[in-house]
């Protein structure tokens, strides 16, 4: 017995010291509580800093000929992101000496509040001087409130400076700030109890720290593997999905409808997505001869249930594109899922999606025995009929930017199988008056009518006598067929089919049926990315691989902000862009950056300069595994010139 004890011992003394040297260099995330749904560090600010002027990316911004346009973008910049806080972007990177965390802390029975904690070791006449001037600006303009505070930290009282914010073109709401400078560190948080919670913890209580989280250790360490014992990633960060989303939710500006409503994260919840215990990860600049790399690490330590049971994917060796697939793509991701196995596991979520149990069992029942429908039996009829290579791919005009990305995603027909599927399409399809049949050279295609008339849409009904194919729409959500709108499908070549614009599918088609596709495999640019991810998976296999042409991403919204359109683009990146830089407006509700950028130089000017990359994963015991990185134009085998 004493043995064993001696062995757990000295096994709990390894675990720690592995834990002290894995973490001994990220020290902030010692002061967050493990209520910390949401946290993002930066390891080093002036590390950071030099990293990014290593890349490629910040040689092109610092071309003189991008002066104007860079101080145009800074000064926009700077008002967007002040933040609930009332730093601005440049505060947060010139007076941290070291380490910055933030994170989003939902503690129960408690109003969620967002914590910042800065390492100022070295720089105490700094941040004196920051205090003063952000009392002195708040008090001047008459833009807030300031006084003094007295927070009690055991038997000790400390003095906070509090700043009272009111409504502004950047926050709908007030905003209250907590700040205090104790033992080298800034300490900023919007609520009184969570400035108590931070200076206990920076006074030495460290129990149930977020530090010492399973889940954030699980997906960190995973993150730091391969790394030595002193490189401390750039940037790592952690989210609870769930947890983050519910607390995000509460601090939102709900209606009483709204509020009233089942809140989709505990859906999730239900139905086994809290098996998601934690996502996470690292990002890191100018490494290992890239522009960026990111590791990122789902946490699910438990077999997947209920509803999550629909992502169980598995590793193949590799994953190959279509023969279909040209080399003119701006981004394609090839995935291994089992269609089926999403198929039988998402009835339970639809159901509570929409607050009905049955309701997708009904739906299938009505699909096959009405006998005004299509009578299909949807799992055995079609869905397994499908293959587990799901394909998506992207494209654009370089001429018409503004149009945004063309994609098709497809799904492989088991050998044998075409015209099975086309004649379920057909049963199903061909007298929907929401869709209209057309020709695709000799392949008969579906493409949604934009003009079908709102009645035409079916809806679900407890009545088994209904002819029902599509679930009642939800009160107040628009039209769900909306993203749809001018898509089309159809079956080529043991493939369906599935894109937003009907010119490009037929191109694609055409160009696979006469043999004139330039397959993206003889790409040198895929191949050097093939070669780079086969390497790093040649031991685990894979699950998921993608390739970014990211000198064509950039051409497309370089373009539309040369053109002032970025605000109006319709690209994933315009779209991230303006959903992250529109501040709320009192008037109108939204206020989006207005950058100028008539005065950027043609792109043709710095496309020599952008590289390539690429991403992968695989299926581990406890999650999943994602690596991402962007290669260096000057690795790259070839120019953009010379790329046809």
């Amino acid at each position: 017995m004493l043995k064993m004890k001696a062995v757990f011992s000295l096994f709990i003394m390894t675990v720690s010291l592995s834990c002290q040297n894995l973490f001994g260099q990220v020290t902030i995330d010692r002061f967050f509580p493990d209520t910390t749904q949401g946290y993002i560090a930066i390891s080093d600010v002036k590390v950071l800093q030099q990293k990014w002027q290593q890349t490629q990316f910040h040689e092109i911004l610092h071309d003189p000929m991008f002066d104007e346009f860079r101080a145009s973008l800074r000064t926009q910049l700077e008002d967007a992101w002040t933040t609930r806080f009332g730093m601005k972007l440049t505060d947060i990177l010139s007076i941290p000496s070291g380490e910055i965390g933030t994170g989003l802390i939902a503690i129960p029975g408690k109003k969620p509040g967002f914590a910042l904690i800065m390492d100022t070791t070295g720089k105490a006449e700094q941040v004196n001087e920051f205090l003063v001037q952000i009392i002195r600006k708040t008090t001047s303009t008459k833009k807030g409130d300031v006084r003094k505070e007295r927070l009690t930290v055991g038997n000790q009282s400390i003095d906070a400076t509090v700043l009272t914010f009111p409504p502004d073109q950047n926050h709908s709401t007030a905003r209250t700030a907590y700040y205090v400078a104790l033992q080298n560190l800034l300490i900023v948080t919007d609520q009184k109890f969570l400035a108590e919670i931070l200076l206990t913890r920076v006074a030495g209580d460290n129990q149930d720290a977020l530090i010492d989280s399973p889940a954030y250790q699980a997906v960190i360490s995973r993150c730091m593997t391969g790394r030595s014992q002193n490189e401390k990633p750039q940037i790592h960060f952690f989210i609870r999905p769930l947890e983050a989303g519910e607390a995000i939710r509460s601090l939102s500006n709900l209606t009483p409808q709204q509020k009233a409503k089942t809140s989709p994260f505990s859906i999730l919840a239900k139905q086994g997505f809290d098996g998601i215990q934690g996502v996470g990860g690292t990002i890191d600049l100018a490494s290992q001869g890239c522009e960026s790399i990111y590791r990122v690490k789902v946490y699910v330590p438990e077999p997947a249930q209920q509803a999550l049971k629909m992502f169980a994917v598995s590793n193949v060796k590799q994953i190959l594109p279509p023969a279909w697939m040209g080399d003119n793509v701006l981004r394609c991701t090839l995935f291994n899922i089992n269609i089926l196995t999403v198929f039988n596991n998402i009835g339970p979520l639809f159901d509570e999606i929409y607050e009905t149990e049955g309701a997708w069992n009904e739906i299938l029942e009505q699909l096959e025995q009405d006998k005004r429908g299509p009578q299909v039996n949807l799992r055995t009829e079609l869905i397994a009929n499908f293959g587990s290579e799901l394909v998506s791919m992207t494209a654009f005009d370089p001429d018409k930017p503004e149009e945004g990305e063309k994609f098709i995603f497809s799904l492989n027909i088991k050998p044998g199988k075409n015209q099975e599927v086309i004649d379920v399409l057909h049963r199903m399809f061909d007298t929907d008056p929401a869709f209209k049949v057309i020709q695709i050279g000799n392949e008969p295609a579906w493409q949604y009518s934009q003009s079908a008339p709102e009645k035409s849409r079916r809806t679900t009904s407890r009545n088994r006598s209904a002819n029902v194919s599509t679930p009642a729409p939800v009160a107040g959500s628009g039209n769900e067929l909306e993203i749809i709108k001018g898509g089309v499908f159809c079956v080529s070549d043991n493939y369906l089919m599935i894109s937003n614009d009907l010119g490009f599918l037929t191109q694609t088609i055409q160009n696979m049926k006469s043999g004139t596709t330039q397959s993206i495999v003889n790409d040198p640019f895929y191949q050097k990315i093939n070669n780079i991810i086969a390497n790093d998976t040649s031991q685990n296999g894979l699950f998921v691989q993608g390739y970014i042409h990211n000198v064509d991403g950039v051409r497309v919204n370089y373009d539309l902000i040369r053109q002032n359109k970025l605000m109006d683009g319709r690209t994933l990146s315009a779209r991230l862009w303006k959903l992250i830089f529109t501040a709320p407006d009192q008037v109108t509700g939204e206020k989006p950056i207005d950058i100028d950028g008539s005065k950027l130089p043609p792109f043709e000017k710095i496309q020599d300069k952008i590289g390539i990359g690429g991403f992968y994963g695989w299926v581990e015991q406890d999650g999943w595994y994602y690596q991402g990185f962007s290669v260096r134009k000057d690795n790259d085998p070839m120019s953009p010139g010379n790329r046809k």
